[in-house]
């Protein structure tokens, strides 16, 4: 939302928003809009701010608010049509709804098959998906950030009289070309470890058990063995993860292999930190087996950063031939196409041209001028 917000004083100008957003997220977002509309001649009420009152991890609390608040927003606005970004929709609602499907979680059959295998109750998942899946059925449009979330949903409920579009997400390419970002705290380190000759394996992401980076683990005893010397740095912070348990797993597992002076975690950064460390990392490492989107991947290749990552469809459909994937759940194969990145450095300068140009494919600017067409068209519909 934020990045959408960003865009919309300078593709939609003439149209008039009501926002309704966590109380959390508000000053945020106004800074955003300060600085998108500086020097604009937009209206005062171009923009109207709704405080949600609730958590978004409250789920009951949001439906309700869902049934009763929200309507009341919207009839108040006399919205023409109502975007909900969630996944989760307003069954009531007095206008035509788009709702976007950004949890791919909800729907993925590895994400499911692994949480059988790791015996957590899948309850609140199946809630939210049957959630989800009535919201669909609910809205005049769904809107899909990839394909691959669009099969996952077409597996589990037809699509066939659904009106359907897939618009993918962007980047904020304009960061990936500033000549000095801030620098993170692990700056320093991170300087002194490439002078030493160390290779920076990079991997930004907070821990989650579909980020899958247990078979990243398992497979640098492999790459140390073959000679290389490497760092592997991540973003993972015990704070921002709800796997608790879990978290204390890998890192209990990381010093059984004897890999607890390999691993570094700069903890979670400020997005204009994380510029820094793509820009100074050596490859970037992504394997998770179920994402929404995968920004980071993205991200990645804005740095002009070679990629290893999972071999999973959502990847794929992103990151094209820019990045060289592996047998997600294989640990073997991922060191072997880590040990390909890192001794292909005859290849370098034309793999991190192929990433900076895939990755100049995602623009948020054009996925604002997309959503304001879908929304004008439903909301056309809406009036008729």
């Amino acid at each position: 939302m934020r990045s959408i917000l960003r865009e919309l004083p300078a593709v939609a100008p003439n149209d008039k928003f009501a926002v309704v957003v966590p109380g959390s997220m508000y000053d945020g977002l106004l800074d955003d809009l300060d600085r998108a509309t500086t020097n604009s001649s937009l209206p005062p009420d171009f923009m109207r701010f709704y405080l949600r009152k609730t958590d978004s991890s409250d789920l009951y609390a949001q439906f309700y608010q869902r049934l009763t608040w929200l309507p009341n927003i919207i009839k108040k606005f006399q919205a023409d049509v109502l975007f909900s970004s969630t996944g989760f929709g307003v069954w009531n609602s007095p206008c035509p709804e788009v709702l976007l499907l950004p949890n791919s979680a909800y729907f993925c059959q590895a994400y499911e098959e692994k949480s059988w295998q790791l015996r957590q109750n899948n309850l609140n998942l199946y809630i939210r998906r049957c959630l989800s899946l009535l919201s669909i059925q609910a809205a005049h449009t769904v809107l899909f950030p990839t394909e691959s979330i669009k099969r996952e949903v077409q597996r589990l409920l037809s699509l066939e009289h659904k009106p359907t579009q897939v618009h993918h997400y962007g980047v904020d390419l304009s960061a990936f070309s500033v000549n000095d970002p801030p620098r993170p705290a692990i700056a320093d380190k991170v300087q002194r470890w490439k002078k030493e000759g160390y290779k920076i394996l990079l991997h930004v992401s907070w821990y989650a058990v579909h980020k899958n980076i247990e078979v990243v683990l398992e497979a640098l005893p492999a790459v140390l063995r073959a000679g290389h010397k490497i760092k592997w740095l991540t973003t993972l912070s015990r704070e921002k993860t709800g796997d608790k348990p879990q978290y204390d797993a890998f890192f209990q597992r990381a010093e059984a292999l004897g890999l607890s002076e390999i691993i570094e975690s700069s903890g979670y950064l400020p997005h204009e930190e994380l510029v820094w460390l793509y820009r100074h990392a050596d490859l970037f490492v992504f394997p998770s087996y179920t994402e929404s989107f995968g920004q980071p991947l993205i991200e990645a290749m804005a740095a002009g950063l070679p990629i290893v990552a999972s071999d999973r469809p959502v990847h794929r459909e992103l990151g094209g031939d820019a990045v060289l994937y592996f047998d997600t759940f294989d640990p073997t194969d991922c060191a072997q196409k880590i040990l390909h990145a890192l001794g292909s450095q005859g290849a370098t300068t034309d793999w991190r041209a192929r990433s900076k140009q895939q990755a100049a494919r995602y623009d948020w600017r054009a996925y604002a001028r997309q959503l304001i067409d879908l929304l004008h068209s439903v909301a056309l519909v809406g009036r008729s």
